[in-house]
């Protein structure tokens, strides 16, 4: 974290997630925090950047502001600016590398759909539809159970 002396308070830049921290009575975000990369929350001062920042809840942010440090030890920043950090896009390759050497070395690709493709693991979709098949089974014997059950409380109730 970068930091440098000014007459308010002390500017920061501070790598981390925009968290919600209180929410109004329609359960709308009105305060974040940015928690840093450091294992410290920051809380964001209300201002411009900051209901910009309520868009960007669990986005990775770099923020460069003036950091104060309030009553009870908690940290908060006036932002001035911020950026949207940028994620590698390897994932994507390793994922398709994990699925060529399943196949060209154990013969299989795997059966995770995340890193497959669709049309390789039709399975799953199979055994959806068998599941969904018998909870529909259980249900309707359920429904006949019950029919029994009530038909043989009026036949009690007609005995007596």
């Amino acid at each position: 974290m970068a930091k440098k002396r000014t007459p308010g308070g002390e500017t920061s830049e501070i790598k981390g997630l925009v968290i919600p921290e209180s929410w109004n009575e329609a359960g709308e975000v009105v305060e974040v925090v940015i928690s840093g990369f450091d294992e410290v929350n920051y809380l964001v001062e209300k201002g411009p950047h900051a209901d910009e920042l309520v868009a960007l809840i669990h986005k990775e942010v770099n923020v460069k502001g003036i950091l104060k440090e309030l009553n009870g030890g908690v940290k908060m920043i006036k932002v001035d600016e911020y950026q949207v950090a940028e994620r590698p896009k390897s994932r994507g390759i390793v994922k398709a590398v994990v699925v060529l050497i399943c196949t060209l070395m154990l013969g299989f690709a795997p059966a995770f759909p995340s890193m497959a493709a669709d049309d390789l693991n039709p399975a799953p979709k199979a055994t959806k539809v068998k599941k969904a098949k018998k909870a529909v089974k259980k249900v309707k014997k359920a429904k006949k159970a019950v029919k029994k059950v009530k038909k043989a409380k009026k036949a009690k109730a007609a005995a007596m």
